[in-house]
């Protein structure tokens, strides 16, 4: 007696295959959105944390050889996009969407001197890890960068110790007078004291 019984191939059927294609289009529908409105700002925060590692690294460098080296923009005009460490290291770009610069700003590296006079748009870190001007002048001042939204950060050094400093702008910070601000980074600073710019 011979199996006249039908043996059903194992598979997808094409209405189970174009139920998966559905639930895969309606997924990349939600996540495509969301993933290219968060880009803009991962880009601005891997840009900056990358510039704050490359002044921690130049100022090592400054240490480590006991001779200074300078951080700043590499050319304006053909790469706007680009900083440099002189002798050092190729000239780094920025990620894909982020500039120099803020939103009201007409400087993009703004460093001032100890007298408070325009230090230019370089810093250099002497063999003792000091950021100071090309006349061995301390320096206090900040890298501006921001993204296609609007948002921002200031990367800098201040204080005596040139301490290197990553501030998001546009967010909560701490006035003088020790309540809580917004940080804006468009306001003209006061190089010496970053609160000034807490309003």
């Amino acid at each position: 007696m011979g199996n006249n019984s039908m043996h059903r191939a194992s598979g997808l059927t094409i209405i189970e295959l174009m139920v998966v294609i559905g639930i895969i289009a309606a997924l990349a529908v939600i996540a495509v959105p969301t993933i290219i409105q968060t880009l803009p700002g991962r880009n601005l925060n891997s840009s900056a944390t990358d510039l704050v590692s490359s002044f921690r690294r130049v100022r090592s460098l400054a240490i480590k050889n006991n001779s200074p080296v300078t951080i700043g923009p590499f050319d304006p005009t053909d790469a706007p996009q680009t900083y440099k460490v002189a002798g050092a290291f190729p000239p780094k770009k920025l990620d894909s969407g982020i500039n120099f610069g803020y939103p009201g700003r007409s400087t993009r590296w703004k460093f001032k001197n100890t007298a408070g006079a325009d230090a230019g748009d370089s810093v250099i870190f002497n063999a003792i890890g000091l950021a100071v001007d090309s006349s061995a002048n301390q320096v206090t001042g900040y890298v501006y960068l921001q993204n296609s939204k609007g948002e921002g950060y200031r990367i800098g050094v201040q204080g005596l110790g040139a301490n290197i400093i990553k501030d998001k702008c546009g967010v909560g910070c701490l006035k003088n007078d020790g309540t809580p601000g917004t940080l804006h980074c468009e306001s003209d600073p006061t190089d010496a004291d970053p609160k000034a710019d807490c309003q």
